[in-house]
């Protein structure tokens, strides 16, 4: 029976990525996908690293993935942005929440209400 360093379950962009870089970095891996590689999450999304998230500690996750993918090829990475719009209380709330959080972690954001328009 042959032994791996790592299993990786999933063959999209991320399993596929993690896949490379592990083998890169000298780790013996095994990729398992049950469908076509590519096809699932993968195929209906853009492939961002996004900070909106509601704790602290979600948001430095996606920093910390950032800051791997920079030091594995920053050739592939382009920074672009989002807008997120409160269309309700409670979703207003969720985004001043998530600013707030961006803000202390020093990421540039800007918060435009409605004088900006």
């Amino acid at each position: 029976m042959e032994k791996y360093d790592v299993i990786v379950i999933g063959g999209g962009i991320s399993g596929a990525w993690l896949t490379y870089f592990l083998s890169y970095r000298g780790k013996k891996v095994l990729l398992l996908e049950k469908d076509f590689f590519g096809t699932g999450t993968t195929a209906k999304s853009a492939g961002t690293i996004e900070y909106f998230y509601k704790t602290k500690w979600d948001i430095e996750m996606r920093l910390k993935a950032l800051s791997l993918y920079k030091e594995f090829d920053d050739t592939l990475y382009v920074e672009t942005g989002t807008m997120h719009l409160a269309l309700t209380e409670s979703v207003k709330n969720d985004v001043y929440e998530n600013y707030t959080n961006q803000k202390e972690l020093n990421i540039n954001v800007v918060e435009i209400d409605d004088t900006f328009i």
